[in-house]
């Protein structure tokens, strides 16, 4: 899985500084895509397993990981300066997937099988190209069993910004008249998303 995520992302042109992925399969039922050196070629290798969760923590079997613009960067080593990442680094900070084990806090009444949709920490250096990830009650939502994973990896970052615009700086009613310059981006589309769907606002 994680391969085939990772060459398609190369292919698409997504990650311009790792566009030659080295893979190096070794012995472990936890393998990661691991940036290593800024500007260098991520490595696909076994990692360790956390194996005792804190009782905020949810582990999730990933099915699909979404790289963005900050990921990237990151890789890159263009990542702005305050953003203080850790080497070595496992990129994708958007996940979607299956809960596989839940701490004993579970404020979301989460359930093992449950179908979900996780973020971590940018400064976090266990990403979401993992086997398993490990990730913050907080930040895990259930998804519908209608509802493809795949299409929901990246509502986090791109819906989880363009509400929180909405909700701290732009409140919106219904059938508010709203100009949005950046449509065809994504964050552009989730802002339109949200504005004609959720508000019932118009979008020009």
């Amino acid at each position: 899985m994680l391969k085939t995520i990772i060459s398609h992302s190369v292919r698409l042109g997504r990650v311009s500084a790792a566009r030659n992925v080295t893979l190096i399969l070794r012995q472990s039922s936890n393998k990661a895509a691991v940036l290593h050196e800024v500007g260098k070629p991520l490595v696909l290798e076994g990692v360790k397993r956390i194996e005792q969760l804190k009782d905020d923590e949810v582990r999730i079997k990933v099915h699909y990981c979404s790289l963005n613009s900050t990921d990237v960067q990151i890789i890159a080593g263009k990542c702005p300066p305050e953003l203080k990442v850790p080497l070595p680094f496992i990129p994708g900070h958007e996940v979607s997937g299956e809960v596989v084990e839940i701490g004993k806090n579970n404020p979301n009444f989460l359930k093992r099988g449950d179908r979900v949709v996780a973020m971590n920490d940018l400064q976090d250096p266990n990403g979401g190209l993992i086997s398993e990830m490990v990730v913050k009650n907080r930040d895990v939502w259930a998804v519908p069993r209608e509802v493809p994973l795949r299409e929901m990896t990246v509502m986090p970052y791109g819906h989880g910004t363009a509400l929180l615009t909405f909700a701290l700086h732009c409140p919106l009613e219904q059938n508010d008249l709203l100009l949005i310059t950046a449509g065809p981006a994504g964050m552009g589309l989730a802002a339109i998303d949200l504005a004609v769907n959720v508000y019932k606002a118009k979008v020009i």
